[in-house]
């Protein structure tokens, strides 16, 4: 059955599934209108049926989920593995392709299986079909980083990916391993390692000539912004809900949360609990709170803040969120920043659960 871990490497791959998706959605619609094999016309499900790449597909789907379920996960993982490799020994697009090479990872689970499969398609696949099945093995590798927080394991996998990602032309199907790989150096590293980080995955994908390359080099010159932001002063602009122009300078001598959210965002609204525990406990002391909202909605915004009764400052645009939000590419929300009393940022996306001990420090006992 799936581990923490493979429920990480899960998390990533499907994350792959839907980039690979929104970039090329007839693959879904010529699967989706395929039906799957009848029971009926086998006596054994796991026995592969003899059937064009789109209903190999539905039938390793099929298997997946049998084999997460722990329905003879054995037999469900053969059977993925003999229809894959009839999928690639087939026409398909390239998209058939990268789902068969999913599915066959996913089945394997562990990282070293992945690595294996990397290495019998070194003999039997494309190059295309090796890279793309070593860009998931070191997904996988990044997810286990992040659970295990081990500096040395880290570090050897961070030099693998910058590896991998400059010795051969990136494309856009690079963009997802990219994007994980960055966001692990945000969590695992120091800021301004993080940022050297950014700054070289940013140079390679903005040699790209697809307009997807340049895009995510353009996020990636938002996230160098807000990791070299550490130590220094934020670029904060925007409005205050009552209509006041937002001012920094109002806050000096004040410890400021800088909280990046939206209404609509689950995990958001699951923290405002303990944010207001927190205001409550902390603002005769000198703290304060700063939320950005990340809602076009501005009606329902406002209809939100006052229903629930938030008591510190929503911070919004002019005609839309905060031009900080887009300046220091925030996306993945919550996302909090802690000023010190000179309005330095002293730690980066901050987690609630470590709010009262940073607090503690950086605020001055009760006269």
């Amino acid at each position: 059955m799936p581990t923490r871990r493979n429920t990480l490497l899960l998390t990533l791959i499907l994350g792959l599934s839907a980039f690979l998706a929104s970039h090329d959605g007839a693959m879904f619609a010529v699967e989706e209108k395929t039906p799957p094999p009848s029971p009926a016309a086998t006596a054994d499900p796991f026995a592969v049926p003899d059937a064009p790449p789109a209903d190999l597909l539905n039938f390793a789907r099929a298997m997946l989920l049998k084999r997460m379920l722990g329905e003879s996960p054995d037999k469900a993982k053969a059977a993925i593995g003999a229809a894959v490799g009839r999928i690639l020994k087939s026409k398909t697009t390239e998209n058939q392709r990268r789902f068969a090479l999913q599915y066959r990872v996913l089945a394997a689970y562990d990282p070293k299986e992945i690595l294996a499969f990397a290495d019998e398609l070194k003999t039997s696949g494309t190059k295309s079909d090796l890279r793309y099945v070593t860009s998931l093995y070191l997904s996988a590798q990044i997810a286990n980083n992040l659970n295990s927080r081990n500096p040395a394991d880290w570090a050897i996998t961070r030099d693998k990916a910058m590896q991998f990602l400059k010795e051969a032309t990136v494309r856009a199907s690079d963009i997802p391993l990219a994007s994980a790989f960055a966001a692990a150096s945000e969590t695992l590293d120091a800021p301004t390692d993080a940022a050297k980080t950014f700054a070289a995955i940013r140079d390679i994908f903005a040699a790209g000539k697809e307009d997807a390359l340049t895009q995510f080099a353009g996020v990636l010159d938002a996230s160098i912004r807000r990791a070299n932001a550490f130590g220094s002063k934020p670029t904060l602009e925007g409005k205050l809900l009552t209509g006041q122009t937002l001012k920094l300078d109002d806050y000096k001598g004040r410890v400021v949360l800088v909280d990046f959210w939206a209404t609509w965002c689950g995990p958001c609204l699951a923290e405002i609990p303990n944010l207001e525990r927190v205001y409550a406990k902390y603002k005769n002391r000198g703290f304060e709170i700063l939320s950005f909202s990340l809602d076009q909605d501005r009606g329902a915004l406002e209809a939100f803040v006052a229903n629930r009764g938030i008591p510190w400052p929503i911070v919004y645009g002019d005609n839309g969120p905060s031009p900080s939000v887009a300046y220091y590419g925030v996306s993945s929300i919550p996302y909090m920043l802690l000023l010190d009393k000179n309005g330095n940022v002293v730690n980066l996306n901050v987690s609630g659960s470590e709010l009262d001990s940073l607090l503690e420090k950086l605020l001055t006992p009760d006269q």
